[in-house]
């Protein structure tokens, strides 16, 4: 059994992502839900389900919100990481090789 992390449970694109790995043969992995706000519609479909720093907010820095990622990964175990918010793209691309160093 895996750890399978989807970021932006609130999100329609989370949403789908979370149907789809309910729907599909990894329904039986732990699913880690990584959103901004408690209490999404995704939030209550995953295993747990964590909030990040809002990373919109400028008094958040990029470190703070990637501290945040990198202690849930480590924490949890994860293995697959879903994207499913677009603007954590950018920072998820900008960090991508020190994200798969430190994990």
């Amino acid at each position: 059994m895996s750890v399978i992390a989807i970021t932006g449970t609130g999100s329609l694109f989370g949403q789908a992502i979370i149907k789809s790995i309910k729907s599909s043969s990894f329904n039986n992995n732990t699913l880690v839900g990584i959103d901004y706000f408690s209490d999404t519609v995704g939030s209550y479909w995953v295993d747990i389900n964590f909030i990040l720093p809002d990373i919109l907010n400028e008094n958040i820095t990029d470190s703070m919100w990637l501290d945040s990622i990198l202690s849930i990964i480590q924490e949890n175990k994860v293995e697959v990481l879903f994207i499913g918010v677009d603007f954590e793209l950018p920072l998820f691309a900008k960090y991508k090789t020190h994200i798969e160093n430190v994990t």
